[in-house]
């Protein structure tokens, strides 16, 4: 929580809005780690390496309103 802000600067429900984002990024966050073995790639080269996870967030980002359908 950030409690050294006044009530003029953020009220509650900017808060909330800020807080639900950092949810959508945990998820987000979630499901790469979880569906895109990140942790199991064995590369040395750093371009590579870099091209694979933005196309792997890219998916991610593509699949997340699915995750948003499914409640």
């Amino acid at each position: 929580m950030i409690t050294n802000i006044s009530k003029e600067i953020l009220n509650t429900s900017i808060i909330t809005e800020l807080y639900r984002i950092r949810w959508q990024i945990e998820l987000l966050f979630k499901v790469v780690k979880s569906t895109f073995f990140l942790d199991k790639m064995h590369v040395d080269k750093t371009k590579y390496v870099e091209a694979i996870l933005y196309g792997k967030l890219l998916g991610a980002l593509l699949t997340m309103p699915l995750y948003d359908s499914v409640d």
